[in-house]
């Protein structure tokens, strides 16, 4: 919303009331993009780029209020030229300025949540690798407890690539290669947890539960 407030006033010469309103929305929105940054800065886990967003969030705040001063002196002198001149050049800085907040804090904000959802995966698949060993001792069947076996093993392995790869993202936040690593080892993971979902049903038909022996009768 602030950045097509500003684009408007850029364009906005010789009309005070459009000016003045689309300075007001500039205003009101302010407090909310200000406060969002913040909340990413917050969870940033590189403190680099925590101080970058605030920086940013910073500028952006400084930006808004010298461009609702000038608004003000541009809506009263409608006629004078080098106000308005002042302001397009103010409205066009919070645009570019604003840009780079949202994009630098919806990105950190995306790469968090995707490194909160791989700990969260590997967890669970720390735990299902647990369960299927434990079903594969319940298993009479020394090549359906193989086949389980190796299944486990090699979701444990993706496991530990994950973990790697997390490890990797948290210390290069700023490193695209890094977050797209991260994001393939998490996809790579996926297929061989569900299978070897299915083998473990297959031997234990009452389900998984990780930490727990399935017996057999």
């Amino acid at each position: 919303a602030i950045s097509n407030a500003a684009a408007t006033l850029i364009r906005a010469q010789g009309n005070p009331a459009l000016i003045q309103s689309a300075a007001g929305t500039v205003k009101t929105c302010e407090p909310g993009l200000i406060a969002g940054a913040k909340r990413a800065a917050g969870k940033a886990d590189d403190d680099a780029v925590k101080q970058r967003i605030l920086q940013m969030a910073k500028q952006v705040a400084e930006a808004v209020k010298s461009l609702t001063d000038v608004a003000g002196n541009a809506t009263a002198n409608p006629s004078i030229q080098a106000a308005f001149q002042r302001l397009q050049a103010l409205a066009r800085k919070l645009v570019a300025l604003t840009s780079q907040l949202v994009g630098d804090a919806g990105k950190q904000a995306a790469m968090q949540q995707l490194r909160s959802n791989s700990k969260f995966a590997a967890a669970a698949a720390t735990g299902l690798v647990a369960a299927a060993r434990n079903a594969a001792t319940a298993s009479n069947d020394q090549t359906e407890q193989a086949n389980l076996l190796d299944a486990a093993k090699g979701v444990a392995e993706a496991v530990n690539a994950l973990m790697a790869s997390l490890v990797h993202a948290q210390r290069h936040p700023d490193d695209p290669a890094a977050q797209q690593a991260l994001m393939d080892a998490a996809r790579k993971m996926a297929p061989g947890a569900y299978k070897l979902v299915a083998q473990a049903k297959s031997v234990a038909p009452s389900g998984l539960q990780p930490g727990k022996v399935q017996s057999r009768p």
